[in-house]
């Protein structure tokens, strides 16, 4: 039991590390880790139970399994290691805690809890895939919104006399221009900003949704009106309105710019599921010419 859990805590770590093992190298691992117990069982003494010798036998598991190749790779396989171990662990007493009943002493302002039952061999071994999948995931998530974070950008743009605020993916892939003007096209999620938007754009841009007409009455958004043909992943092609505009302002907590010219094409679906962005930002917008130092 100790060499299963022991080689799928190996396995966990060589994913949060990012280095794939062969499947031998995982075996050896928790053969390894296992024989602790053993050793344990038969020549206790206070060294061998010693923090010194755990932490030893510990980086020993972790040169078996991963090898050597810096001091700062082998503290981190270690610290992921044990961080997966005492995680896991929480997540298992932590199931067992609810599920199981306690008594409760009170000694004068102490309450002490005493389980009334022992974690069982069956609930660990239904109990500790959940608890490495919920970790896993978690970790997964953590990633992907650290990563996020270096690529979305607070975004402030100059439309007719008044400033559009909203947070902006830098999309390296999007190459959508204006066909006549060239310029580079930034696609704002309208729903998510329509608070700041003037309604005689929002009449606009519903009708062109609705059946892609423009209003006959005088509407000054009218004018300066560009078209701009725009297709995403998992949906129909489309045409866009969009405008011109003279200054947007991108920032995050690394880098700075300032786009002199641009177009803002309004899209009426989400473009982001989970609402981190409200637009798409174009490449060429954060190029070295128009970063402010």
């Amino acid at each position: 039991m100790n060499f299963l859990f022991d080689s799928i805590l190996l396995m966990i770590t060589s994913y949060l590390i990012g280095k794939k093992l062969p499947f031998y190298k995982i075996i050896i691992g928790g053969l390894i880790a296992a024989t602790y117990v053993i050793i344990i069982v038969y020549q206790s003494n206070d060294f061998l139970t010693s923090t010194y010798f755990k932490l030893i036998y510990s980086i020993f598991i972790i040169l078996a399994t991963f090898g050597y190749q810096t001091v700062n790779k082998l503290l981190t396989s270690l610290v992921y290691f044990y961080l997966s171990t005492f995680t896991l662990g929480g997540i298992l007493l932590g199931i067992n805690y609810f599920i199981t009943t306690s008594i409760i002493y009170e000694i004068g302002y102490i309450n002490i809890i005493y389980k009334s039952e022992n974690i069982s061999l069956i609930f660990i071994l239904f109990c500790f895939p959940i608890a490495s999948y919920l970790y896993l995931k978690y970790f997964t998530m953590s990633k992907e919104i650290r990563s996020l974070s270096n690529i979305i950008y607070d975004v402030e743009i100059s439309f007719k006399n008044s400033i559009i605020k909203c947070r902006g993916l830098l999309d390296t892939g999007n190459n959508l221009s204006d066909p006549l003007l060239m310029l580079p096209v930034i696609v704002v999620d309208q729903i998510s900003i329509q608070e700041q938007l003037d309604d005689r754009l929002i009449e606009i841009l519903k009708q062109w949704e609705k059946n892609m007409q423009l209003p006959d009455t005088e509407n000054c958004f009218v004018n300066g009106i560009k078209l701009i043909p725009f297709s995403a992943i998992g949906s129909n092609n489309k045409i866009l309105i969009g405008y011109v505009v003279n200054y947007i302002k991108i920032e995050n907590n690394l880098e700075k710019y300032s786009c002199e010219k641009a177009i803002v094409a309004f899209s009426t679906t989400r473009i982001s599921a989970e609402k981190n962005f409200q637009c798409i930002l174009h490449p060429k917008c954060l190029s070295d010419v128009t970063k402010i130092a």
